[in-house]
């Protein structure tokens, strides 16, 4: 409602479990995270940073539905309007409940200010409460349109010049040949291992090698066999650290000359050059962890993880980035838009993962 959507994009870890009992399983990375427009630069947020966050000019290309899209084509097995209606069904309204209540209250003026949002979120002029019924009907039309015709519905048509029209109004550069030129990237994903288990996850620009990093670290520490002594706690904290200073180098792999510091990153021997660090009688100051820059807060994603009966385990992060995106709603779609400038600067940070132990899956 608020962290994903229809306009935003993101990451996924798929498992397919083995074919035959001594065969191994394959596990593939999704990456359907949003892209700029054609016409973006890198120096359109110079002069009016926040328009990086907010306004028609951060929208990227809206991925989510592509992702999916290609998610179903490659591994799914029921029909696609199967999946998409049920959405559809909801969306034509429900209770509001606490969460979506204190998000509200913490946007009231956009919620009360902004016409478009208004119609939904307060559409007799008071802003709607927990427990109230919100019917969200232009979203359930839209809905239910990719789910008859599929997904490309949603890139070309009345669902696309809709979404182009709103953001261009907005001063946004989206066009129609970005929506139509987006394609998803699948790879097979990132392993590594934590003791005597392995561990999937995503490539950068998520923090998919971070992760890895941490645990490569942590593995050193006996966290199980001594518990969770204020000690221990110490050495998981100083090891996040390390990981979240880390994560300030991660960037975006196609726009680097050189990926050598990110394949580096979740080795076991950059491990240990950074375990020589790490302290059980005193924490540190942040340029201690060696940092590239700080990043003052998170607005967080949403993330699902799933195990069906065959064994099949998938892993996904959406986002939309800032609560409520780019604040840029299309009524007639009832679509909210992400904005990505904002994460284009400060790098993604989700990592989709699980961990197995002798091929099986334990966690999402």
């Amino acid at each position: 409602m608020f962290s994903s959507g229809i306009g935003g994009g993101g990451f996924m870890t798929v498992r397919i479990p083995p074919k035959a009992q001594d065969a191994s399983s394959e596990v593939y990375a999704l990456d359907f995270r949003e892209t700029g427009p054609a016409a973006a630069n890198a120096t359109m947020y110079v002069k009016q940073p926040m328009k990086a966050r907010i306004g028609g000019l951060s929208v990227a290309i809206p991925s989510e539905i592509r992702g999916l899209a290609e998610a179903h084509r490659r591994w799914g097995k029921l029909p696609w309007q199967d999946l998409v209606q049920p959405s559809a069904n909801i969306a034509r309204g429900w209770r509001i409940q606490n969460e979506l209540a204190f998000r509200l209250r913490r946007y009231e003026s956009l919620m009360l200010e902004n016409p478009d949002w208004r119609a939904i979120f307060a559409p007799h002029g008071k802003l709607l409460q927990e427990g109230d019924f919100i019917e969200r009907k232009n979203l359930s039309r839209t809905l239910e349109t990719i789910a008859n015709e599929g997904p490309e519905a949603f890139y070309k048509g009345p669902i696309a010049d809709s979404i182009i029209a709103k953001v261009q109004a907005e001063g946004g550069i989206l066009t129609h040949e970005d929506l139509l030129s987006y394609k998803p990237k699948v790879e097979k994903a990132l392993v590594g291992t934590y003791r005597d288990k392995k561990v999937y996850t995503s490539h950068a620009p998520t923090s998919g090698p971070v992760l890895l990093h941490m645990l490569n670290l942590m593995e050193r520490f006996d966290l199980v066999g001594e518990g969770r002594t204020p000690l221990n706690t110490h050495r998981m904290v100083e090891a996040q650290k390390f990981g979240f200073a880390a994560r300030t180098k991660i960037c975006d792999p196609a726009f680097l000359n050189s990926t050598a510091q990110i394949t580096q990153l979740p080795t076991k021997e950059y491990a240990e050059a950074v375990f020589a660090n790490l302290t059980d009688d005193t924490t540190h100051p942040p340029e201690y962890y060696r940092p590239e820059y700080d990043v003052p807060f998170d607005h967080g994603t949403s993330h699902t993880s799933i195990i069906d009966k065959d064994g099949m385990a998938v892993s996904v992060t959406s986002t939309i980035n800032l609560v409520f995106g780019s604040q840029v709603l299309d009524p007639n779609t009832d679509g909210r838009l992400l904005d990505s400038g904002d994460s284009q600067r400060l790098r993604a940070s989700t990592f989709p993962m699980y961990a197995t132990a002798c091929g099986t899956p334990l966690d999402g």
